[in-house]
């Protein structure tokens, strides 16, 4: 027998040791599971951990991992992030990757980014390979996953998890991961992903994986503990009486989500003044949401895809670092840009003028109140303006909206506007 100690997370696992290999059975110590430990020590800092993941309270952060071979996630279907990027609107939901550090190594960093960098552009947030995916599951409100360890551990901290790949061919039949593999709903392909994601979530209890969790993790809290002083048995030194403190797990770094061109499904009703906004990236090739209004494709100037930007329903500018007048910039854009029935300008106040290709400008602002939280993003604004053109029925322009985006109720007021409405050319 050549190791001295034998470092075990739970004592079922010297059960499953004296059927291969009995005589190690007295080497093994219990010690826990230190990463478990740090993830109990950070769920009271959670908001903390979504904040980094640019994720709002009203927004629903899906964490996907994969680990690596033919059975992981990505490697079953690896356009799942786009995918899910078209169907779930990009306002009420947040995507971020856990992918493992294996394929990292093993395909190199820019290979990995590469395979995902459609969806990136999409709005995914790729966990980095070393650190960040124990935060990233303290935020997530749903993990969809496969047989790697991410998943038990997303399972034993509470978090809703579906099964998107995974075999038990690969896993000790009798091992904790293999118990999540037999017990967690799976993710269909062939159903809406909205539809079984809100459903996950609200049909989860946090203690759905208590047994599972108990036969995983001993001893919970005292594993640092515990390892320090086998250490200083090993070394025959007498351990320090301070015990070691577990610490949180550090914040994900990710870069905010930039997403400049977008498929806007608009359901304008011009008798109650009200609008309901779904966004999707226009790079997902979304589907979703077109039974639910009209769609347009609204593109920020900053984007480089000279296709979307001639495809363009409506063009965005934000006025920062701008010293072109507003309205001659606009002119000029629609000539440029025949197709384009809006140009509108975004101050840095979140206001917005949209100067459709016909008919007076129009300025529109959210009114910001503090039971609203953060305002939505004002590249909404220009889209309100354009439902109202395509369906305006009134020969009046009301002086506000009603603008619905997902669960949020906000006012967009317009600050201005000439006797008519903007007439369709």
């Amino acid at each position: 027998m050549v190791p001295t100690a034998i470092v075990l997370s739970h004592a079922e696992q010297r059960e499953r040791l004296r059927r291969s290999c009995p005589e190690a059975v007295p080497r093994t110590v219990v010690a826990g599971d230190p990463c478990y430990d740090r993830l109990l020590a950070s769920l009271r800092h959670r908001d903390e951990y979504r904040a980094a993941l640019h994720t709002q309270d009203d927004q629903t952060l899906v964490v996907l991992t994969s680990t690596w071979g033919r059975w992981s996630l990505l490697g079953q279907d690896p356009d799942l992030p786009t995918r899910l990027l078209g169907q779930l609107p990009m306002d009420e939901y947040r995507l971020a990757a856990i992918v493992h550090p294996n394929v990292w190594h093993w395909h190199g960093g820019w290979q990995t980014r590469a395979w995902l960098e459609r969806a990136t552009r999409a709005g995914l947030q790729l966990v980095p390979a070393r650190e960040g995916w124990r935060g990233a599951l303290v935020a997530a409100d749903l993990l969809i996953g496969d047989h790697g360890s991410v998943a038990t551990y997303a399972a034993a901290i509470g978090t809703p998890v579906l099964l998107g790949g995974g075999t038990e061919d690969e896993l000790d039949p009798d091992g904790s991961t293999s118990a999540l593999i037999r017990s967690a709903p799976r993710f269909d392909r062939a159903e809406t992903p909205r539809e079984q994601i809100d459903e996950a979530i609200g049909a989860h209890t946090p203690d759905r994986y208590t047994l599972l969790t108990r036969r995983t993790f001993d001893i919970p809290g005292q594993s640092l503990r515990t390892l320090q002083k086998l250490m200083y048995q090993l070394m025959d030194l007498d351990a320090p009486g301070r015990a070691p403190s577990t610490r949180r797990v550090p914040a994900p770094q990710t870069a905010q989500p930039v997403v400049s061109a977008t498929i806007v499904v608009a359901a304008m009703s011009p008798h109650t003044g009200t609008v309901d906004v779904l966004r999707f990236p226009a790079d997902t090739d979304p589907q979703a949401g077109a039974d639910h209004g009209d769609r347009h494709l609204a593109v920020d100037l900053a984007e480089t895809d000279l296709g979307l930007l001639q495809s363009a329903d409506v063009l965005v500018r934000r006025s920062d670092g701008h010293t072109r007048p507003a309205h001659e910039w606009a002119q000029a854009t629609l000539d440029a840009y025949p197709g384009c029935r809006i140009a509108a300008s975004i101050t840095p106040k979140d206001s917005c003028t949209a100067f459709p290709r016909s008919g007076p400008a129009i300025s529109l602002r959210f009114l910001r109140t503090s039971s609203q939280g953060i305002p939505p993003d004002p590249l909404i604004l220009p889209s309100v303006a354009y439902a109202w053109i395509v369906n305006g029925a009134s020969s009046t322009l009301p002086t506000k909206f009603l603008v619905r985006i997902g669960k949020q109720e906000h006012t967009a007021h317009i600050t201005h506007s000439l006797n008519q409405p903007p007439q369709q050319s």
